[in-house]
């Protein structure tokens, strides 16, 4: 039950998010996203970083296919990195979703030539609540 309700949060976040939120504001569905992913089945977590991926981005032909691209390849990471070390660790998941964020804005920046001061803010406070979720979650 409290992955659904945790997957209709995600999409509903990543719908309203990109139209809503100011400019520098953190990504709340990908703050919510990568904490799924490190308990979610790997057809639900495949399936919902494809979903939400889409709605981030929308058909946009100047961020085509970024999001949904990534999430995915995130989500097959988590899940290999999760049969691999221990993810019971607080330290381990924040390392992991540091870098994973790290990757998806330096990915995003160098794409849509967005330079890096101005996602600076977005990716902190991404990253602050995405290591709160894991607390939580």
């Amino acid at each position: 039950m409290k992955r659904r309700i945790t997957i209709l949060l995600i999409i509903f976040f990543a719908a309203i998010s990109q139209h809503l939120l100011p400019k520098n504001s953190p990504d709340i569905a990908i703050a919510l996203l990568l904490p799924f992913f490190f308990t979610a089945s790997p057809f639900w977590g495949f399936l919902a970083a494809f979903v939400i991926g889409i709605l981030i981005d929308g058909i946009s032909m100047r961020a085509f296919w970024i999001s949904p691209i990534l999430f995915v390849i995130f989500q097959q990471i988590i899940v290999f990195i999760r049969s691999t070390l221990n993810l019971r660790l607080f330290v381990t998941k924040t390392l992991v979703i540091f870098v994973l964020l790290l990757v998806y804005f330096g990915v995003k920046a160098i794409l849509l030539d967005i330079q890096i001061i101005n996602l600076s803010l977005k990716f902190l406070f991404t990253t602050l609540l995405s290591v709160a979720v894991t607390v939580v979650y």
